[in-house]
């Protein structure tokens, strides 16, 4: 029986986000990651059943891309300064990557959030809009590009058979397009998102 090695590739912002939606209120954990990795191999498999005797879809590595959090210290609306790096959710997300890169065949691609401003909160319930406080905006910074390149290396090295993309965004068509180019077999894992039909079109298999 031949191997097919799959890497699976993560965009950690979509996945975490998708997996709040589902679960109000847990914590997301290094767990939460494995396991969703763990479902899209066994989905592989499934979608590959007839050649089953011949090959096995074998976990190569996952790439988890996210940001380190913002822990700066910014100007508030009111005048005030507000230090990121004091807040619990700074320490949270600093300890989730940091679990998360022991984990076993896990390589972490980390880009930078710029802060970008703030925006106003609205609450809708009562007769007049109000303006019940400000929430900080942030813009990633190199992490789609990481996720291209890596899609480009494991194509032309042909370092794997098959990638597994555990995303939504469009702007992943072009890489993909490459990688698929290049002979491996594209999978991707949208949790359940509604996502564009050109990211479907330019897929091998969607699980």
């Amino acid at each position: 029986m031949s191997i097919a090695k799959v890497c699976v590739l993560i965009d950690g912002g979509f996945l975490e986000s998708s997996f709040k939606k589902s679960n109000p209120g847990q914590s997301f954990t290094s767990d939460n990651v494995l396991h969703e990795v763990s479902r899209t191999i066994e989905a592989i498999r499934a979608k590959t059943a007839e050649d089953s005797e011949t090959i096995e879809d074998v976990l190569y590595r996952i790439f988890y891309y996210d940001c380190l959090p913002f822990g700066g210290t910014i100007k508030k609306i009111d005048g005030g300064q507000k230090d990121f790096s004091m807040t619990q959710a700074y320490r949270d997300k600093l300890a989730f990557l940091d679990e998360l890169a022991k984990r076993e065949r896990v390589a972490l691609r980390i880009g930078q959030l710029a802060f970008t401003g703030w925006a106003p909160q609205i609450d809708y319930s009562a007769m007049q809009p109000t303006i019940t406080g400000y929430r900080p905006l942030f813009r990633q910074k190199g992490v789609d590009m990481k996720f291209g390149l890596d899609m480009a290396w494991l194509a032309t090295r042909k370092v794997v058979d098959k990638i597994a993309l555990i995303a939504g965004d469009s702007d992943f068509i072009t890489p993909i397009k490459f990688a698929r180019k290049e002979g491996l077999q594209v999978y991707l894992n949208h949790l359940g998102n509604p996502i564009k039909d050109d990211l479907i079109k330019h897929c091998d298999f969607i699980i």
